[in-house]
């Protein structure tokens, strides 16, 4: 199950909630398809940026997301968990 958090209707930013792969699934693009289908979904939703959140530890996720356009933003929630803010604008 996926949740898109919408943040407030069109155009506000989405935030994808809890987004994991399974552990045998590394190296197969699993990851990155995953990531691609929120981005879709929140372009069809109307929403134009992504944002994200996840834990510096977490070095391969970390990686992904900036091979795939995700800049490092300022904290924009007060999740404990998270010590690493991420946004992307997404196209229509």
């Amino acid at each position: 199950m996926l949740t898109i958090e919408t943040g407030g209707g069109r155009g506000r930013p989405g935030a994808p909630r809890r987004v994991v792969r399974r552990p045998d699934k590394h190296g197969r693009g699993v990851g990155r398809q995953l990531v691609s289908a929120v981005e879709r979904a929140c372009a069809e939703l109307g929403i134009e940026v992504v944002r994200l959140d996840t834990r510096g530890e977490l070095a391969e996720a970390c990686a992904l997301y900036e091979r795939l356009g995700y800049r490092r933003v300022g904290p924009f929630n007060a999740e404990p968990y998270s010590d690493r803010w991420y946004a992307k604008q997404v196209d229509r």
